[in-house]
């Protein structure tokens, strides 16, 4: 069912029925909330909870669940971007920044995107729009995949007209 924010949740949110995501959010958490406890204090159940408490604007308790996973998963890179989204979004530019540093070190030929989709994320989030699309067509040059660009995380770029013409089919 957390997954489901991704998928149902997002493309509500993505078809502008925002009122209708937030409610599948909130169902999503008050089911984790019926979960076991053991079921709780998984990875996965955490990582989505920290996601959906974001989306829904509760800013404070994703940054302590994305921080704790940030402290057991130190090499995640979802985990370095999440925070680094969420420090933006409190207006901590000194921490996006670092979080946008440390994805530099994904910048190899072999990993799909070069950790330039994230960096784009957190410049999206500082604001930096017109940044975060020239990030984003050096991560689709590295094979990232513009279908990923549809989920909320991106909704800052949404109709900016760089965005649109890297969701435009192309040939």
């Amino acid at each position: 069912p957390f997954t489901d924010y991704n998928t149902g949740a997002a493309g509500l949110n993505r078809g502008g029925y925002n009122e209708d995501a937030r409610k599948l959010w909130e169902l999503c958490l008050e089911y984790g909330e019926s979960l076991p406890a053991d079921m709780k204090v998984t990875q996965t159940y955490r990582d989505y909870t920290a996601r959906i408490l974001f989306l829904l604007g509760r800013i404070e308790e994703a940054e302590q669940l994305a921080a704790k996973l940030v402290e057991e998963y130190p090499d995640n890179d979802w985990y370095q971007t999440h925070l680094g989204i969420i420090a933006a979004s409190m207006g901590d530019t000194l921490r996006a920044r670092q979080a946008q540093e440390w994805q530099k070190r994904l910048d190899h030929p072999y990993v799909r995107s070069g950790g330039f989709d994230n960096r784009a994320m957190i410049a999206a989030h500082l604001g930096e729009l017109d940044e975060a699309i020239r990030l984003l067509r050096l991560a689709v040059q590295r094979g990232f995949w513009q279908v990923s660009l549809g989920g909320p995380y991106w909704k800052l770029l949404w109709g900016h007209p760089g965005f649109d013409d890297l969701l435009r089919p192309k040939g």
